[in-house]
């Protein structure tokens, strides 16, 4: 019965100790599904994350209306992920260039890459 009260506090702390950097890549993923545009101009990408070797690990189409927004907690997320790659012995990620896709406007949403196109 001792277990509980331990594993409540410890996920308490836990929440604690994130602070308002912990949940920059959620509220970053809000965003940018929150993102409304009229055209592709209102659209921009954001690089999300960081590689082994330098570089985004991707890229996140927003408004620009709220790019600045996106821009401080992509600075964040990515902070958070270079302190995380420095405890593990092993790179997370390959050392690939990833190329901005652009961003396109599509039904009234932002979204990334030419999606606006069908494929083949």
């Amino acid at each position: 019965m001792r277990k509980l009260p331990i594993l409540i506090c410890s996920l308490v702390f836990n929440s604690a100790c994130a602070g308002p950097d912990g949940d920059a890549l959620a509220r970053l993923r809000a965003l940018g599904a929150a993102s409304q545009c009229r055209q592709a101009t209102d659209c921009r990408t954001v690089p999300v994350g960081v590689r082994a070797c330098g570089g985004p690990a991707s890229y996140l189409a927003v408004a620009t209306a709220d790019e600045a927004a996106a821009l401080e907690l992509a600075r964040r997320h990515a902070a958070q992920r270079r302190e995380e790659m420095a405890r593990t012995p092993e790179p997370p990620s390959t050392c690939e260039m990833i190329r901005d896709p652009g961003a396109q406007c599509v039904a009234g949403r932002c979204v990334a890459g030419n999606t606006a196109l069908p494929s083949e």
